[in-house]
């Protein structure tokens, strides 16, 4: 089945659950993860076409909170994809949808934070975190 398939489209990547919300396949934290490259308009586009818009549209995390974003970042520099990454999502949701800088986890190469309005009225926290997924040298 390839990535671009009918039936793929539309599932979240990773769900996290509580005890509590065992057997309520709408309650859990969802995380949708893409991958990501400097100067890759394609995949960059698809983070947010793909990914965040999910989010807003109600797809994933309907009328939760909080939604979470992997992105894998494929290729330096991070900056370069935060960067057209915060721009698209100022573009497309407003100047209010801004991302601020978090600080980093040990494990992370950004994190970056915002605002979004889900299905036009309920807003939620978007979470965006970058991990390395360069090739290992020779």
């Amino acid at each position: 089945m390839g990535t671009d398939d009918p039936e793929l489209q539309g599932r979240i990547d990773i769900t996290l659950e509580f005890l509590h919300q065992l057997g309520k396949e709408e309650a859990c934290v969802a995380i949708e993860c893409k991958r990501v490259r400097p100067g890759d308009t394609t995949s960059n586009g698809r983070y947010i076409t793909q990914g965040v818009n999910g989010f807003v549209r109600g797809d994933y995390a309907a009328g939760h909170e909080w939604g979470f974003m992997l992105g894998y970042l494929l290729a330096l520099p991070v900056e370069a994809v935060t960067d057209y990454i915060e721009y698209r999502i100022r573009q497309d949701h407003g100047e209010g949808a801004a991302l601020q800088q978090l600080p980093t986890h040990r494990q992370s190469i950004a994190i970056l934070e915002g605002n979004l309005i889900q299905g036009g009225t309920y807003s939620m926290r978007m979470k965006h975190i970058f991990v390395d997924m360069l090739p290992v040298g020779p």
